[in-house]
């Protein structure tokens, strides 16, 4: 038994230690860092990933913010609470092929409201998955990372101190 499982390992970590050593080599490559830098993709990439994680995270703190402050305290609060962990369950890659489902020009959305209420009666050449603004990753990650947001203000308040001081500052601000 013990002879298999030490086979195993080496199986699996001969593989990966050799990936890694690789991986390291290249990434102290200095010339292969300036080709990725000359690359014209490159800097356009990079501003692309900039702009969609942090309008995706100020969006989704913004929504979380205004879906607690007209939530808490109260039984919507607890009514949403109770619905947070089967969100936080669903795989990342399952939620973005439904959005993709969802946004795509000839995705569930449009055919709902095609040809009644759009006139389409075929897929406009709009460009959602591919868009060069990333809107629809921003959409995605807003969507997904909102239950999260939520969840954490949830353990937060459930502290007796916190959800007093809350409702307190709630009650000031409605005044």
């Amino acid at each position: 038994m013990i002879a298999g499982a030490v086979g195993l390992l080496v199986v699996l970590a001969v593989p990966m230690l050799w990936a890694l050593a690789y991986a390291l080599g290249q990434g102290l490559d200095g010339a292969a860092w300036a080709r990725l830098v000359d690359e014209p993709a490159f800097w356009r990439a990079w501003g692309l990933s900039l702009w969609t994680g942090i309008s995706s995270t100020l969006i989704a703190t913004g929504a979380s913010a205004c879906i607690l402050s007209r939530a808490f305290p109260g039984s919507r609060w607890s009514a949403l609470i109770r619905r947070v962990p089967v969100m936080l369950a669903v795989p990342h890659v399952a939620f973005a092929v439904g959005m993709v489902a969802w946004l795509a020009p000839s995705g569930w959305w449009l055919r709902m409201l095609s040809p009644w209420a759009t006139g389409l009666t075929a897929p406009p050449p709009w460009t959602t998955t591919q868009d060069p603004w990333g809107l629809g990753l921003i959409a995605t990650l807003t969507l997904k990372e909102i239950p999260f947001l939520l969840w954490m203000a949830a353990t937060q308040l459930q502290r007796a101190d916190t959800a007093q001081q809350w409702q307190r500052e709630l009650e000031l601000a409605q005044t």
